[in-house]
Parts: structure tokens; C-alpha cells; sequence
């Protein structure tokens, strides 16, 4: 059951509306004998100060401010704030006298609402509705000016459409479906930041924190008592289906999550409209009307390796595109050969299925793909095996022409470049090649902090070359 809310009106039409388009709220009127006087310039300001009115005798429950008008454009946007004095008894016989000689008859119907929580925290929704004045009243429904409000799209009256029309397409309706969903993307922030006593989130949460639903949980503990707090969030996260991060970890990866912030945006808007925001490998855009929610990212990647279409290939890690052409797509992992520079095809790079967060085609008008075409290069398959990252090095270690590879650490974000020396069940030792051609210390990456490989580049085979060469120049 939603909040218990008083609505600071006499209006029982206005109430039956907002009961209809907040089915979960318990509404009823405020039941005051007077009310403030609307002397604001804007809906917002009557409607505010109605709720403030309200909070003074119902401070226990919601309370909630409405300030509507209807706006015609061939009366210079009257009698809007004004709507509800306007021709005192007879306000749609004023309107129809004031609008004789005018042609212009389109108009619209505003909605302002303004919620005050127990707390005192004020929340907004606004709506509106197009539409034009009829030149005579029509229908028995609604009330208000709804007999000579023609919507949008319509032939007849809102009066003439009724109630149950009214109740998903009028500016009320609209302006409490935006209130609905401001009020439920703050209450998911704070539910999530307040859960286990949390200091610190990042979340891309659905509308019931169902990892199922590919949510996910970033976070870290507070500096005093942080073994406490890593036990209590473990168990609670665990619980709850999600994986717990360490504040390394995290601190470490937060450096790049500035896309977090994107993400989080959407995942909120895709909880508060009921539609998927991310999973991995999924990640749909929640205004999109016709986001095809069954399209996955590895569907899309397999599409592109079929097509053989030019794509930027989009990593949740650090936000690095990889553009080039799809060549093959494994169970965990993606070869894409590389476009260096914009203009040329140069190497390979895999990256994890997992970390992919969107797949974008680039059109055949793109300057990138037209420079492809202008040069004549097509995308080659790599004789490479991808079932795992062990079976990637193996292979590039046994026989590649090049056998160099670049890496990226999540744990410090680092992009090296060098020889493999021997390739284990949980990771390979690198020795590595510094950016002049020298070399450098051996170390060892475990295959679960690895994001991305490159390899067969003119780069790395250059970087190869001259560090042995000069090698060789050494023993001599």
C-alpha cells in the first residue's frame, strides 16, 4: 500500500482523478474549511503553497498541492492561472463569449502537482494536454472546462471521452505519473544507500532490487569499523543475490566509472517505467519506446561477426571503445579486429563478452568505414582459439607471428605491453617492454583482472623487434 496523502482541495473531481492515476496511494481530502488564496504567478507557486497549507494541519501524512488552468493560445495564454476564477459561475460560457471572433482555437490543459512528504521533502509533477476549444459545450463527464476541450488527436470532448478516458490521458493524470516517478527514483536512491547502513553505492537497481533482473551493487566501506561492515554487507548483499567489492577494488575502479553516473541515470528511469536498464551482457535505454528488450549485446555482437559491419564494440570498465570489425565471438569472449587510428585495420583485440555493455554499427556514410572501403581493407579471422583466456595465450605464445599482447588491470589500471614467458592455469607472466623498447620486469596477471588483450599490431610487433635487437646487440 502506497503513502497515506491528504489532498488540499474541495475538488472531489480532482480527487477521484488522482485516486485513478495513484491507484497504490491512499487519498482523501484535506477536509479544511478555507483555503490559501491563489495569488502566485505560476501553477507551481499556487500549488506549493497549498501544500504548505496542508503540511500545517496534516504534518503526519502527505499532503498534497494541485494548481491547473487551461491555456488558449488566441487569448495570449488565459485565462491559465486564473482558470479557476475565470467567469465566476459560468466560466466556460465567459470562455466561449471571450473567444467569438477568434480563429485561433487551440489551447491546452496544465497541471501542477506539489507533494510534501512527513519529512518535509517536496516532490513535483507536471503535466499538460493539447488540444483546441469546441464552439460549443458537449458531454456530460468531467467538469471544469471538459465540455469545450477538444484533445489532441480527438474528435470529441473531454466530457464527451469521460471519466475513464480521463483517467490515463488527461494533464492530471500525466502530472501524477510524473510525480509517481520522481518520488520512486529518489525512494530507490535512498533505499539502496540506506540498506545494511551502506556509506557508499553505486547501483543500477530494478524496481524490487532483483539481481535477476541484472541489477548490480558497487560498494564501499566506511574508513571506522570497515571488518564489521564488510561482514554485514557480505552477508546482506549475498542474501540478496548480489557480489560484494571490496573498497579497493572498487576505489580502484571508480576512477573510471564516470559512466557509472549514465548508467545509474538510466537503470533509475528504467525501475520507475518498469522496463530493463542493464544486466550484463544487456544494456537497453530506457526512453527508447521501441527498445527491443530480447535483443541481447552478445546477439548483437554475433549479428555484426555475420554482417561484417564496422562497429564501436563499448566496455562497462573504463569506457574504451574498441571499433573495428567483429571476427569471433566465444563463450566469454569477443575478437574484434582493430581499427587503429580511424583509418586502418592494425591487430586483434578480445575483450570479455561480459564486459560489453552496447554494440553500435557504424553506417557505410561513416568517414571510418567509407576510409575502409577507400582502401580496400577487408576483416580477417585471426587463427586464434577463444574458449578461455588460458587457450588465448597458449595460441599466441605457440607459433603467432607476434606474439605480444597488451593488457589493462582493473585492480590498477595499467596498459602494458610485452612477451609472454609462460602461460598457467590462473594467469600469465609477462615480461614486460617499456614504451622506448626496453625491457622491463616480469609480471604475472591473473586472468580474472584481465579486461582486454591486444595483439598482432604493428606496435607491439615494432616495440618486439627493436627490444630484441637490441638484446641480441647486448650479447654481442
Amino acid at each position: 500500500m502506497g503513502p497515506v496523502a491528504r489532498l488540499c482541495s474541495k475538488n472531489r473531481g480532482k480527487l477521484r482523478e488522482l485516486r485513478a492515476a495513484l491507484p497504490d496511494w491512499q487519498i482523501e481530502l484535506l477536509g479544511a474549511e478555507d483555503y490559501p488564496l491563489e495569488e502566485g504567478d505560476t501553477y507551481y507557486e499556487n500549488a506549493r503553497a497549498k501544500a504548505r497549507f496542508g503540511r500545517s494541519i496534516a504534518p503526519d501524512v502527505w499532503v498534497i498541492g494541485e494548481d491547473s488552468g487551461i491555456e488558449v493560445d488566441g487569448l495570449d495564454g488565459r485565462p491559465g492561472v486564473h482558470s479557476a476564477r475565470f467567469g465566476a459561475d459560468d466560466p466556460v460560457g465567459r470562455l466561449l463569449a471571450e473567444m467569438a471572433d477568434v480563429a485561433d482555437r487551440s489551447a491546452r490543459y496544465v497541471c501542477e502537482l506539489v507533494v510534501l512528504s512527513p519529512k518535509g521533502e517536496e516532490h513535483r509533477g507536471t503535466g499538460a494536454l493539447g488540444g483546441s476549444i469546441a464552439h460549443e459545450p458537449r458531454g456530460s463527464e468531467g467538469f471544469g472546462y471538459d465540455p469545450i476541450f477538444v484533445p489532441d488527436g480527438e474528435n470529441r470532448t473531454v466530457a464527451e471521452l469521460g471519466n475513464e478516458w480521463k483517467r490515463t490521458n488527461s494533464h492530471r493524470a500525466r502530472a501524477a505519473e510524473a510525480l509517481r516517478r520522481t518520488i520512486q527514483r529518489k525512494d530507490y536512491v535512498e533505499r539502496v544507500e540506506l540498506w545494511t547502513g551502506l556509506v557508499h553505492v553505486r547501483a543500477l537497481p530494478d524496481s524490487e532490487l532483483d539481481p535477476g533482473d541484472g541489477a548490480f551493487v558497487h560498494v564501499v566501506a566506511p574508513a571506522q569499523n570497515a571488518s564489521t561492515f564488510e561482514a554485514a554487507a557480505r552477508s546482506a548483499l549475498a542474501a540478496k543475490g548480489f557480489e560484494y567489492l571490496s573498497a579497493s577494488r572498487v576505489e580502484a575502479i571508480e576512477r573510471r566509472l564516470a559512466i557509472v553516473g549514465v548508467l545509474l541515470e538510466i537503470a533509475l528511469e528504467a525501475a520507475a517505467t518498469g522496463k530493463t536498464a542493464i544486466g550484463s551482457p544487456h544494456v537497453y535505454s530506457a526512453d527508447a519506446e521501441d527498445a527491443d528488450v530480447d535483443y541481447t549485446v552478445e546477439e548483437r555482437l554475433r549479428d555484426a561477426e555475420r554482417e561484417e559491419v564496422l562497429v564501436d564494440v563499448v566496455r562497462v570498465e573504463d569506457f574504451h571503445n574498441v571499433r573495428g570489425f567483429v571476427v569471433d565471438v566465444g563463450n566469454d569472449l569477443v575478437v574484434i579486429h582493430r581499427m587503429a587510428h580511424q583509418i586502418t585495420l592494425d591487430g586483434y583485440s578480445i575483450v570479455r563478452l561480459r564486459d560489453v555493455i552496447d554494440v553500435v554499427s557504424l553506417e557505410e556514410s561513416h568517414f571510418a568505414s567509407r576510409a575502409l572501403t577507400l582502401l580496400g581493407m577487408t576483416p580477417a579471422k585471426p587463427s586464434i582459439i577463444v574458449t578461455n583466456l588460458e587457450s588465448v595465450f597458449l595460441t599466441l605464445a605457440d607459433g603467432q607471428e607476434v606474439a605480444t599482447i597488451a593488457c589493462e588491470r582493473v585492480d590498477s589500471d595499467v596498459f602494458n605491453v610485452g612477451e609472454i614467458q609462460r602461460v598457467e592455469t590462473d594467469g600469465v607472466l609477462l615480461r614486460r617492454i617499456s614504451t622506448n623498447a626496453k625491457w622491463q620486469d616480469i609480471e604475472f596477471y591473473e586472468f580474472r583482472e584481465i579486461t582486454r588483450v591486444n595483439f598482432g599490431g604493428r606496435y607491439e610487433a615494432a616495440l618486439l623487434m627493436v627490444a630484441r635487437e637490441s638484446e641480441q646487440q647486448s650479447d654481442d
